[in-house]
């Protein structure tokens, strides 16, 4: 998150005609940013309506919404990569025998208290 834009109007409609001028407006650069998506939605007459369900923006863009099949072959890859790393990790580490107190082990090197 880079910023957060918040606008406010009469009632809905300026609302949402003073964030248009405000995407409009906006300047961000050396990185992407979901300004023209944001433009896009607000432009749309069933988000001006306040027609919106949570399937909203896989609606009006089909594109922005990753295809279900590959959705479910990320999450199988992201699983076994999971269990390979857990397994291959072995039984931690033992804690030492004594403990440092909270005031040695927050020092920083170089300097001393009196």
């Amino acid at each position: 998150l880079l910023a957060k834009l918040i606008v406010w109007g009469a009632d809905r409609a300026a609302a949402i005609d003073r964030m248009t001028r405000a995407l409009a407006e906006y300047r961000v650069v050396g990185v992407h940013t979901t300004i023209p998506m944001l433009a896009h939605v607000m432009a749309h007459e069933d988000f001006r309506a306040g027609r919106l369900s949570t399937l909203f923006l896989e609606r009006i863009m089909p594109g922005l919404a990753p295809a279900r099949g590959r959705l479910r072959s990320v999450a199988v890859i992201a699983a076994v990569l999971a269990e390979y790393d857990r397994l291959g990790r072995g039984e931690p580490a033992p804690l030492p025998a004594v403990t440092p107190d909270a005031w040695r082990l927050g020092r920083r090197p170089g300097w001393r208290s009196r």
